[in-house]
């Protein structure tokens, strides 16, 4: 990919996501979605959770088949994924999450220490809002269905195709974050040598970049 002088027009690569959002609705707080926020661009663990705002970055949005498709393995796990998260919830002999010897924390009727379970980040913050005890938000989520919703149409822009973490594709909804594209780009699409040149015109369509950007 070239670097574009002052006075030539710039592209960029867009394409208008669709298919469904995965949420489950709460008697409460209403619908609540799956998100993924990849790490692969700053190397750093990827983030599973789920978030009430159906416009925030991240919330996924899945082919209408994906159940059955080759990546219904990946996001099946979603929210094993959370279960397994200790920055989201942990469990611990006290709520600080300090170990406690077995004389100063509570025992159940079998005189075994009673395990607190403890929520973070967004989670707590929708359980506080819920109206529910931690336990009470727990088991709603373990027994909540996850459906398929259709999801609303969004424009989305390449903003970085990471090499470094198996090809990873950032897309941004703000188009002043999307990378540019020359005209000579966009003439040789599939056929570039240059990979994001290639990858961008077999995912997307190049549209130019507006003169105010």
């Amino acid at each position: 990919m070239t670097t574009p002088s002052a006075n030539t027009t710039q592209f960029v690569a867009m394409r208008v996501s669709t298919g469904v959002n995965v949420s489950a609705t709460h008697p409460t707080l209403g619908p609540l979605y799956w998100q993924f926020l990849s790490g692969a661009d700053c190397n750093s663990p990827d983030f599973y959770t789920i978030t009430d705002d159906v416009e925030e970055e991240g919330v996924l949005t899945l082919s209408r088949s994906w159940r059955d498709g080759p990546h219904a393995f990946m996001h099946r796990s979603h929210m094993g994924q959370i279960w397994n998260d200790t920055d989201q919830i942990s469990s611990n002999l006290n709520e600080f999450g300090e170990p406690l010897d077995e004389e100063t924390c509570e025992l159940n009727e079998h005189g075994d220490p009673i395990m607190i379970t403890t929520l973070h980040g967004g989670l707590r913050r929708y359980q506080e809002n819920s109206g529910q005890s931690v336990d009470e938000f727990i088991d709603w989520l373990r027994k909540a269905e996850w459906v398929d919703t259709p999801a609303p149409q969004r424009a989305r822009y390449l903003e970085d195709v990471n090499e470094f973490c198996g090809f990873h594709p950032v897309w941004t909804g703000e188009i002043s974050e999307a990378t540019t594209f020359t005209a000579e780009d966009v003439e040789m699409g599939k056929d570039s040598t240059d990979c994001h040149v290639a990858y961008a015109a077999s995912v997307a369509r190049f549209v130019p970049l507006p003169a105010a950007q």
